[in-house]
């Protein structure tokens, strides 16, 4: 099955407009980010929107695009989402991240196609194994993922 999914200019621009959105609330918040950015570095939350809008047309539901931060809330239905630009790259998640399945993607260097590598439930990324102490959180390859197929994950 391929889960390669096309996102449109108009799809890449409003991601963009949003994360402009969201990293303004947090800036004006006083966030501080573990690492600051660099000139010309692509920003993790357009990275996660596209990845968010991609799993959501995978679905075939409709994409929430509210800015407003709400830990309650998952990013698509019942779906964490995790995206990166990094091809071969794993699935990062948290010791206080929710109890939910997690899904990764990956984007091209243009945005315009994100594939959906596959997921697993919190519980199964957060393991020893997967622990890296340097990074303080937990790395689950790809090839330990449960396949993606929204005909058969749909809740």
């Amino acid at each position: 099955m391929n889960n390669a999914v096309f996102l449109s200019k108009k799809d890449i621009e409003t991601c963009h407009e949003l994360a402009l959105v969201i990293d303004a609330q947090e800036d004006a918040a006083g966030h501080v980010r573990r690492k600051p950015w660099k000139e010309g570095q692509v920003r993790p939350h357009f990275v996660g929107r596209l990845g968010e809008l991609a799993v959501a047309y995978s679905l075939g539901t409709q994409y929430d695009y509210d800015p407003t931060y709400n830990k309650y809330r998952n990013d698509v239905n019942t779906w964490e989402v995790r995206s990166t630009m990094r091809h071969n790259g794993s699935l990062t998640t948290y010791n206080n991240d929710k109890s939910a399945p997690y899904v990764l993607v990956t984007l091209s260097e243009d945005f315009h196609t994100a594939t959906i590598r596959g997921w697993l439930p919190l519980e199964l990324c957060n393991v020893a194994e997967h622990y890296r102490d340097e990074w303080d959180c937990y790395f689950t390859p790809q090839n330990q993922l449960n396949k993606w197929d929204p005909f058969e994950v749909v809740r």
